[in-house]
This record gives C-alpha cells, sequence and structure tokens, in this order.
C-alpha cells in the first residue's frame, strides 16, 4: 500500500513481477497488492512475471504512484509467474484500485488514431471510449488485421487519466476521466466477434450502386422506346412507298381517296380526280 507523500524526493526500491515492459520507455510490476510503473531508459528485456528489482523517485500522478528515473535488475528467481489479468467493464476500470494493474476489459473497435506513431485503438465500452496503445517497436503484422467494428478483448495495464478540474472543485477528491490500455504485443488483442458487413459505409455503398443501376437501366429504356419509335416510323414508310423510286403505293392512295370521299360527303361537296 503506498503513500508517495512521505517518499517525494527519495530513491525507493521495489520488487515484484513484471506486467508489462515497454523497453527504453517503461516497466509495470506486480507489488502484491497492487501494481507500479517506472519510467526507465533501460532496454534489457524480461520476460513476464519475472520478479525483479526496481529503483526510482517516487512520484505521483493524480491518485496513482510512479516512479520515475528507475533503473531495474533480475531478482535471481529463474522462475517467472505471469500475473493474471483481472476482467472489468470499464466503469470499474475508472476506479484507482485498478490503476497499474493488468486488466481485461472487451470493447468495440471504432476506429484507430493515425495521429499517432503507436498502434492506438480507440475502443467503445458501455458509454465509455477508451484507447489501447501498442508501441510501434513490439508491434506487428497482425495489427493491421484488427478491422472496425470487430469486439475485442484486450490485456493490458490500465492507466487511469483524471479530470483535474472536476478533482480540484471536488477539495482535492480525484476524479476519473477516463483510462487506457497499455499492451505488450498484439497477442493482447483477441478478436472475439468480426464486425457484421451491414455497416454504415456498406449501406451507402449499396445505396448508391442500387442507384446507379436503377439510373442505368432507366437510361437505357429511354434508348429502346427512341429505337423503337424509329423502327415503326421506318417500316411504316417502307410499306407506303416504293423501294425503287421512293413514291406512295396504292395503298396510301386508297387510303388518301378514303378520306377525301369522307370529307366529300360530310360537306356535300364535288370532288375530283386527275390522274
Amino acid at each position: 500500500q503506498w503513500d508517495v507523500a512521505p517518499l517525494l524526493a527519495h530513491r525507493v526500491h521495489v520488487q515484484g513481477r513484471v506486467t508489462l515492459q515497454w523497453p527504453g520507455s517503461s516497466i509495470c510490476l506486480r507489488d502484491a497488492p497492487q501494481g507500479i510503473c517506472a519510467q526507465t531508459d533501460l532496454v534489457t528485456p524480461l520476460r513476464d512475471g519475472e520478479l525483479v528489482d526496481v529503483a526510482g523517485f517516487a512520484s505521483a500522478k493524480g491518485s496513482v504512484t510512479v516512479l520515475t528515473d528507475a533503473v531495474y535488475k533480475s531478482a535471481g528467481s529463474g522462475v517467472a509467474a505471469p500475473v493474471r489479468a483481472t476482467p472489468v467493464t470499464a466503469d470499474q476500470a475508472l476506479m484507482s484500485k485498478y490503476a497499474s494493474q493488468r486488466i481485461q476489459i472487451d470493447g468495440q473497435l471504432l476506429s484507430r488514431d493515425l495521429a499517432s506513431a503507436d498502434t492506438t485503438l480507440l475502443l467503445s465500452s458501455g458509454s465509455f471510449i477508451f484507447k489501447a496503445i501498442l508501441p510501434q517497436g513490439l508491434g506487428g503484422p497482425q495489427t493491421t488485421g484488427w478491422k472496425n467494428g470487430s469486439v475485442l478483448r484486450i490485456t493490458g495495464i490500465c492507466s487511469v487519466e483524471l479530470d483535474e478540474q472536476r478533482s480540484v472543485m471536488g477539495v482535492g477528491t480525484a476524479v476519473p476521466k477516463t483510462f487506457w490500455v497499455l499492451m505488450r504485443s498484439p497477442a493482447d488483442v483477441v478478436v472475439l466477434q468480426e464486425p457484421s458487413w451491414w455497416t454504415p459505409v456498406h449501406a451507402a455503398l449499396l445505396l448508391t450502386l442500387t442507384l446507379a443501376v436503377t439510373l442505368a437501366v432507366l437510361a437505357w429504356v429511354m434508348v429502346l422506346r427512341r429505337r423503337i419509335r424509329e423502327s415503326e416510323e421506318r417500316f411504316r414508310h417502307m410499306a407506303q412507298h416504293d423501294h425503287l423510286t421512293g413514291l406512295a403505293t396504292r395503298l396510301v392512295l386508297q387510303d388518301r381517296l378514303r378520306i377525301a370521299l369522307e370529307a366529300a360527303k360530310r360537306r356535300r361537296t364535288g370532288l375530283a380526280l386527275l390522274v
């Protein structure tokens, strides 16, 4: 149990089992019953669950204790006992007791933070949105296979960010704002459910394709109707005119005479035919 106030500006020693290592950046330990993370420039590789000694300066990051300018070395035990991850919900992850602890949380992948050089996933769990971060040097080709909309199970170290404004208004009470998960490798991500094909993007593409096909069919129908009218006119002209001379045939003469006779009868006028 850590009370950082008396330890500020003092170098302290911690022994625990490795829960996360980002070489040249940070290392996290499980110092029962809590976890603690340390900032370090060392790159000596450690095994997950290996017992190590860490020395650094105690510092307070909100309500969480961290070590700065830390160094570490193996405690000499050849047995590595990996620390189990605690399954939590997003509400539970915001509790201070899970800070710097290895947790396991499910969430739906929304997108990636493309502005970050590290592999940074944005996930939603309930009403919360959180990040899962994997350093660029610890990633791999499998990180590109995680599709938006997938349900993922993330294992890593919980890091809580405090709402400074609300904490000040709360007279020193630490108010958590959000959290993120620090991962060790792509193996810390398990795909529980592939995304449904029916996404808003696919729905928009299908609607656009349907509209395009409908417009193409309508345009083709208009072309066919115009061709049919042209064909009817051409066949009508061929039936009423001589193919060689282009003059009207007997059928046209008989039709015109019939129309003229009916008109003369209605008007009671004469009719003359000049041959």
